[in-house]
């Protein structure tokens, strides 16, 4: 990076999941001015995720309305940002940066205005949907970037919250999270296959527990009335570091392509996730060991929003037999470092 960008503005993405997937970006920016100002702008749930994130002085939420646009410019100019990272280019801060007079703003070739843009990238192809984006910046920033690894750092608070809705589960079981939920209706795989991979998953020897945010909940709800064996619900009921630290104590996550499955990654946990109309290549979770499922979805673009419902094509023998292969090679690495040494409970069973 050029002398003199001492403050660096970035425009993020605004769901869970992609806020994860930006956590490298980042880290490779403070990486290389580690004396700069970063400051993040994204969506409320974005700021939970990024609150503890060590690589940036500040989260702000993007603008509201015409007054909301007007005080965005008026901001950005105030505090004298150098550069602006524009990720997300489809917003009105691509023009708000512009009006403010930042010197160097850094975008991609599908934004609607990129000629209000200094630096038009195009993403680095052969990558996760993300890490191309993230990629492109680094190398016109004259950063090299180190691993992709996402990363989503737990306090202490967070932990303890956890740990007090999992109250009566010992350290030394085995946990295994599920998600159900996702952002469009054609990346849910059937709730009733769910329950019947937490049911069967149970009689391995495992506790399950059900997370997710309020609109999660009545679903999951009905079908753990159902269930013979019910998982603990905590849908509802935790913020996202709380949940976050829910995964990292987990042995394992079921889910869908949705925001948990990134957040889960990024504690190191694996995953066992069912991908419909979305490909694993452009939007898999960061890391290794994980069991990720593809549908072949024959439905016309955008898959997102026309899929008719391929992902209906993985069976739940699929994502049963996929998690207790995980679980086994897991076991010698049970509990997580989170729980090791700790002196407030009792010793960890060496059976577990």
């Amino acid at each position: 990076m050029a002398k003199g960008e001492a403050r660096i503005f970035v425009n993020l993405f605004t769901n869970i999941g992609d806020v994860v997937c930006f956590t490298p970006l980042l880290r490779w920016l403070r990486q290389a001015r580690p004396d700069a100002e970063i400051v993040a702008c994204t969506s409320s749930v974005g700021k939970q995720i990024l609150a503890t994130n060590p690589n940036i002085d500040e989260v702000v939420l993007p603008p509201k309305g015409s007054l909301g646009k007007i005080g965005q410019v008026l901001w950005l100019k105030r505090r004298g940002f150098d550069t602006a990272i524009l990720a997300r280019t489809h917003n009105p801060t691509v023009l708000n940066a512009r009006l403010a007079g930042i010197p160097r703003r850094i975008g991609f070739a599908d934004a609607k205005r990129p000629t209000l843009l200094t630096d038009v990238l195009v993403p680095v192809a052969g990558r996760r949907r993300i890490d191309g984006l993230s990629v492109a910046i680094a190398q016109q920033l004259e950063i090299v970037p180190d691993d992709l690894g996402t990363e989503l750092p737990i306090d202490d608070g967070a932990r303890a919250r956890a740990n007090q809705v999992l109250d009566g589960v010992r350290n030394n079981e085995r946990l295994v999270a599920f998600h159900c939920g996702a952002t469009m209706p054609s990346k849910v795989w059937p709730i009733e296959r769910m329950r019947q991979v937490w049911e069967t998953l149970a009689d391995h020897g495992v506790r399950c527990v059900v997370i997710g945010g309020a609109e999660d909940r009545q679903t999951a709800q009905d079908q753990i009335r159902l269930s013979s064996k019910p998982p603990i619900l905590l849908a509802g009921r935790l913020g996202l570091l709380e949940t976050a630290a829910v995964l990292e104590r987990s042995a394992l996550l079921v889910s869908n392509d949705s925001g948990p499955m990134h957040m889960a990654a990024a504690v190191g946990t694996r995953v066992v996730s069912a991908f419909g109309p979305t490909r694993i290549e452009d939007y898999g979770p960061s890391g290794s060991g994980h069991c990720l499922l593809q549908a072949a979805c024959q439905c016309p673009e955008p898959k997102t929003s026309s899929c008719s419902g391929c992902i209906r094509a993985i069976e739940a023998e699929q994502v049963i037999s996929g998690a207790i292969e995980l679980l086994k090679t897991d076991a010698s690495e049970w509990p997580p470092q989170s729980l090791r040494g700790r002196t407030d409970t009792p010793p960890m069973s060496s059976s577990a």
